[in-house]
């Protein structure tokens, strides 16, 4: 099986998830082992765990700063906020780029 990219892997950890409840559930009725010899396993690495626990966390997070949100909001208060239109363009047009080599 081939995986690209970090999106791919809570798919594979859904599928996964999925098969360990219906081995579960046979173990449970059949009293059988929930692996069968012959059988195809999945085993998910501890570093695929460990990028899981970090995505969870990351999409606890808030997107904003607060204490860089307060700074601008003072910043324009006072009148010292300066838009730099090339540092927004660059930051446009990398994130551009970073969105086109995921497709």
């Amino acid at each position: 099986m081939k995986i690209n990219g970090p999106d791919n892997i809570s798919n594979i950890l859904d599928v996964y998830q999925l098969q360990v409840n219906k081995a579960g559930k046979r173990a449970q009725t059949k009293q059988e082992s929930p692996v069968d010899e012959g059988k195809d396993l999945l085993e998910i690495s501890p570093e695929a765990k460990e990028l899981q626990r970090y995505r969870q966390e990351l999409a606890g997070l808030s997107d904003a700063r607060p204490e860089l949100v307060k700074a601008i909001q003072q910043q324009i208060k006072e009148g010292n906020f300066i838009i730099e239109a090339k540092k927004i363009a660059a930051g446009l047009i990398e994130e551009i780029n970073l969105s086109d080599e995921g497709v």
